[in-house]
């Protein structure tokens, strides 16, 4: 027979005969309809929970507790209770909860794995649902203070809806890192499979439609990794970026891609956006005329139509005018209402008009 359940068959039969001492401890006394350890003086705080733990709601309170000893009081004897296992707690909560605290995964939470169900939950009751001891952000940041931070920006769903954190993570047990319930790239895409709007009134791309419809992802989308690139808490950013996708730095950026490729004037290797040795990259980001850009003016961050994630149209004077961008084997041509058509010829240095 499975050990697991002749482990839960003996908790059972204690807890039977445990049920069956303290009636007879209150039959002895002449009190068994008249008092319960949830009604007796010292313990009636216990009824005052806007959610009660079913046990103490039915007076079941062997179901968590044994009977030890009985001690005598001047009135009647009182039966004295331990927890069925002080050493272990989640012993005591698998009776019941069995499938809450343990299972074939990854990942546990940490509070489970120290053995400790009740630094989250009350065992006799709470104002909160689950019985849990706070309000969900606030149980979590608890232990997790490093969030708290960032959470002072944080993101919409951990305070717009009830399941708080966990809209994306898991409370006990999980297949996945960080404790989440699905992977990375679709948790996100639960929420940002529609457009939406930040809470400043930003419009937040539907980033699942734009990845169905368009060809060309960026790499970290496509691996699963938004998390390179965003906080999924929040950040001061209101795109949760983790660092600066602009100037002087361009820090998020070049995380990944080398710096050379935005600082280098000429170059022959850092990039292959140049015409003959000119760094199109750097020509672009350090504009003389208009000033310093960012990478985003002209690239988008998860998904195109056009190569190297080329945007179909820049924002210039709140207009959205076309970029229209060709590729050939050496290089390739654009037209944007910045400037006229421009080719590029990494093999030789192509004459463009001068102007526009």
């Amino acid at each position: 027979m499975n050990n697991n359940l002749v482990q839960i068959m003996k908790r059972c039969f204690l807890v039977t005969v445990g049920l069956f001492v303290f009636s007879l401890s209150g039959y002895a006394a002449g009190n068994f309809d008249k008092m319960t350890c949830a009604t007796a003086s010292c313990h009636d705080n216990l009824r005052h929970f806007k959610v009660e733990h079913k046990p103490l709601k039915s007076e079941g309170c062997t179901v968590c507790h044994q009977v030890k000893s009985a001690v005598t009081s001047s009135t009647n004897p009182h039966p004295k209770l331990t927890p069925i296992n002080k050493d272990n707690v989640n012993v005591t909560c698998r009776v019941c909860h069995d499938e809450k605290v343990q299972g074939h995964f990854k990942f546990a939470h940490g509070p489970i794995e120290k053995k400790s169900c009740i630094e989250c939950h009350n065992p006799h009751g709470s104002e909160n649902a689950k019985m849990l001891k706070l309000k969900m952000p606030d149980l979590c940041v608890k232990c997790h203070e490093s969030k708290q931070n960032v959470l002072n920006f944080g993101h919409g769903v951990i305070f717009s809806s009830e399941k708080s954190c966990l809209n994306c993570h898991a409370s006990h047990f999980t297949n996945y890192e960080s404790l989440l319930q699905t992977p990375v790239k679709e948790a996100c895409l639960q929420c940002h499979n529609k457009e939406q709007k930040s809470p400043k009134g930003a419009t937040v791309r539907a980033v699942g439609e734009q990845l169905k419809t368009l060809p060309v992802h960026h790499k970290p989308v496509e691996e699963g990794k938004c998390t390179k690139c965003h906080d999924p808490h929040g950040s001061a950013d209101e795109s949760f970026l983790m660092d600066d996708v602009g100037p002087p730095t361009y820090a998020l950026c070049v995380s990944c891609h080398k710096k050379p490729m935005i600082e280098d004037v000429t170059t022959n290797t850092s990039t292959k956006f140049r015409n003959g040795t000119t760094n199109l990259h750097y020509l672009h980001l350090h504009n003389a005329k208009k000033g310093p850009r960012t990478c985003n003016t002209c690239h988008d961050p998860h998904a195109t139509k056009q190569p190297h994630l080329i945007l179909d149209q820049v924002t210039l004077f709140e207009m959205n005018t076309p970029i229209q961008f060709k590729q050939n084997l050496n290089g390739g041509n654009c037209t944007t209402a910045c400037h006229g058509e421009k080719t590029y010829d990494r093999l030789k240095d192509y004459q463009n008009a001068k102007g526009r």
